[in-house]
């Protein structure tokens, strides 16, 4: 299907139309200093929840009270609904509430001059070919999906990763920032190649092109299974920053032993040696993430009785050596603890010491 454009008709198309919410909510405050500050944090937290929760928090009474000292609030909006709401709190609560509405609020139409439809723009008539609705449907959901895949990665990689507390993950976090450039790239190709494909079959050029040869499955594969990586990595990563913030708050040190030079040929005792020096007593429990994965009550229940041991012994040192990203085959979960070590070197100590008297012994019967 088609139709004609009269060279003097049009200059523009409309290629796309965005949808929602287009508003300005002026707020006067009151001229106290202190209450205007307040009411600023007050007004950051309800627009942190629009942005990032499924519902708007929920206010305190000295929160409540203190929007009551705004002095004037004004919505400007086509949006009827808005049009008389006077608290801020509620324009918050509007939006939530329709935010599956908001197809019926077009805010933007995207133009694309005719001429980029058709090589030969001088013509007296120039030809548009709709796409048809499968793959007209086809093209707008699978779009979609890579652009909220995106977003979400981004929002997480870009502004919720540099949050994170743990100095042991900027290694990782690194690794994470050059995979998501990477994803990035392959989203912004893909839908560019898209793109192309919908102005040729609308400017006449490409009429006969059938889905499977827009949709290359292969390509879609490669995408996906970065994308998936990519959230896999994430997930893992925020997981672990949980985990460590945990260990810290029980009291626990969290150490990397890739930065302790350990690999395969270390033993239980180089271990100790590299991992603790000036802590007399201490207990180090040595895991790392796919025991922890496929271990979770062990490795809870050791915690337990760590911390358990911790609270009866006040200068115990609680270590949790992380093997993760070491070459050191650790099959199972353990435990290195500064008693054993003591008392190993009790018994080589009475084991000399034995040796040597039963040497001097020796001496002395055979001069008798």
């Amino acid at each position: 299907m088609y139709s004609s454009i009269s060279s003097t008709a049009a200059t523009h198309i409309i290629t796309g139309i965005e949808w929602g919410i287009d508003l300005v909510v002026l707020l006067q405050l009151p001229v106290d200093h202190d209450k205007a500050v307040q009411i600023d944090t007050i007004l950051n937290k309800l627009l942190s929840s629009l942005l990032h929760e499924e519902s708007i928090c929920p206010l305190t009474q000295d929160e409540e009270s203190l929007l009551e000292h705004i002095v004037h609030t004004k919505v400007y909006t086509y949006v009827s609904g808005l049009n008389h709401v006077t608290k801020v709190r509620d324009v918050c609560h509007y939006i939530k509430e329709n935010i599956n509405n908001i197809s019926d609020y077009p805010i933007t139409y995207i133009l694309q001059p005719i001429k980029d439809f058709s090589r030969q723009h001088n013509e007296e008539c120039r030809k548009f070919t709709l796409l048809s609705k499968e793959l007209n449907e086809n093209i707008e959901d699978y779009v979609l999906k890579l652009i909220v895949d995106r977003e979400k990665l981004q929002n997480t990689i870009l502004e919720d990763m540099p949050k994170f507390s743990s100095e042991y993950l900027k290694h990782q976090q690194n690794n994470i920032q050059i995979q998501w450039l990477n994803v990035n790239e392959k989203i912004t190709n893909e839908i560019k190649r898209l793109s192309n494909f919908v102005i040729q079959i609308r400017s006449g050029e490409a009429e006969n092109l059938f889905i499977k040869q827009i949709f290359n499955d292969n390509e879609q594969m490669i995408i996906k299974n970065s994308i998936d990586e990519l959230k896999q990595n994430v997930k893992h990563l925020e997981e672990k920053e949980h985990f460590i913030r945990c260990l810290n708050q029980q009291n626990f040190q969290y150490l990397n032993v890739i930065e302790y030079n350990i690999d395969q040929s270390d033993n239980e005792n180089s271990i100790e040696h590299k991992l603790v020096q000036n802590h007399q007593h201490y207990r180090i429990l040595c895991s790392n993430d796919y025991l922890n994965k496929n271990n979770s009550e062990e490795l809870q229940k050791l915690i337990c009785d760590l911390i358990e041991e911790a609270k009866n012994n006040s200068s115990l040192h609680l270590i949790y050596a992380d093997f993760s990203d070491c070459s050191f085959p650790l099959s199972t979960m353990m435990v290195l603890s500064s008693l054993k070590k003591a008392h190993e070197d009790m018994i080589d100590q009475l084991s000399s010491e034995l040796s040597t008297a039963m040497e001097t012994f020796t001496v002395l019967f055979k001069q008798e």
